[in-house]
């Protein structure tokens, strides 16, 4: 059986969609347009920044596990994944200074 049509299927929706929709989610954060969390906490810019900026670097490391394509090149799945956690990293920061 052929597994090539569904592996590429699952290598959109994980490494392409998915992120997409997250990186949808973290540009009204950091943009400042979302002054609360999902659950009605109060955030100020810098903490909104954070989240976003947090958010923002799940979707790169999601993208960089998901998409098939960095299988074949390791150094771009290893530079997008350092650039999500740092991403991370800084929202982290930014979220709890």
């Amino acid at each position: 059986m052929n597994t090539e049509l569904p592996d590429r299927i699952k290598s959109f929706l994980i490494g392409i969609l998915l992120p997409a929709w997250i990186t949808f989610l973290a540009a009204g954060y950091i943009a400042g347009q979302q002054t609360r969390t999902r659950h009605g906490l109060p955030l100020n810019r810098l903490q909104g920044l954070g989240w976003g900026l947090g958010l923002l670097g799940m979707a790169l490391c999601i993208h960089a596990f998901g998409l098939r394509t960095y299988h074949n090149h390791p150094a771009a799945k290893h530079a997008v994944l350092a650039a999500g956690a740092g991403s991370f990293i800084a929202g982290l920061y930014l979220w709890f200074r």
